[in-house]
């Protein structure tokens, strides 16, 4: 019987006016709301300025990748340590 009513008592629903008494009211709500907007926004813009960024410069980009590439391949072979770092056969 004791059990019994424990268990009721314990699984009973609270109102949400009650929850956002709890909680601290609606306000919290409201600033979580808004912090993830803002987060979200700033994500979206730095996202887009690094595209722009990219697609502007996109051919500098990959010929700077692609003379670094043949660098390190170009030292390997003119008797360099290479990507590698080991010692130049002979």
């Amino acid at each position: 019987m004791t059990t019994s009513f424990i268990t009721e008592t314990i699984d009973q629903e609270l109102p949400l006016t009650d929850l956002q008494d709890i909680n601290g009211g609606v306000i919290p709500l409201g600033v979580g709301v808004a912090y993830v907007t803002t987060v979200w926004a700033l994500g979206l813009v730095t996202g887009a300025a690094a595209y722009s960024l990219y697609d502007d410069n996109r051919e500098e980009i990959a010929d700077s990748v692609h003379d670094a590439i043949s660098e390190e391949d170009n030292s390997s072979q003119n008797g360099g340590k290479g990507r590698k770092g080991g010692k130049a056969r002979k």
